[in-house]
């Protein structure tokens, strides 16, 4: 079930090299990572249609020694993002199609970064950091969070799954 992160790990699954990547964002309302049925099996199957995933593990919010807030949650997606397109080619893959996948409060995650431009820092230190953060596309599952009250024109492209009684914020 979900742990405690303070330093995130990104694991990626992938079988071969393929086109296309999705950076996948677990569940759990920012108290915990559902990780395994909404991040390790579906980057099992999505590997099985030959998308190439990387699972995020994002620090939670918690009242412990070293609080994490949301700059903290946002922070480790950009990261996650900029470390992938930084390696784009070690892992095979095109950096311009790199996107997120995010299940309820993992979808909010995603909203977190792809309504915002993501730019990197030219003149940062790390070289990582130099790199875009943004997704190319967003596919929300359920997602958890709030969508801004304008969406900007130059949004990622974006799937969105979710129930009719769903009464998340995000759908309504």
């Amino acid at each position: 079930m979900g742990e405690n992160i303070h330093t995130p790990p990104s694991r990626c699954s992938r079988r071969r090299a393929r086109p296309t990547v999705a950076r996948s964002c677990a569940p759990g309302g920012f108290r915990e990572l559902v990780f395994n049925p909404e991040g390790k099996q579906a980057a099992e199957f999505l590997n099985t249609i030959g998308v190439t995933v990387f699972a995020l593990k994002y620090r939670l919010r918690t009242r412990s020694i070293r609080p994490t807030t949301q700059d903290n949650v946002r922070q480790d997606a950009y990261r996650a993002m900029r470390l992938v397109r930084s390696r784009a080619g070690e892992f095979h893959i095109d950096p311009n199609r790199i996107g997120m996948l995010g299940f309820s409060a993992g979808g909010a995650v995603v909203m977190m970064v792809a309504f915002d431009q993501g730019d990197g820092d030219p003149k940062a230190i790390d070289p990582v950091d130099r790199f875009n953060g943004r997704p190319n596309f967003q596919m929300l599952v359920y997602p958890g969070g709030t969508v801004p009250k304008k969406i900007p024109a130059d949004s990622p492209p974006a799937f969105l799954l979710c129930a009719n009684d769903d009464d998340t914020a995000a759908t309504r």
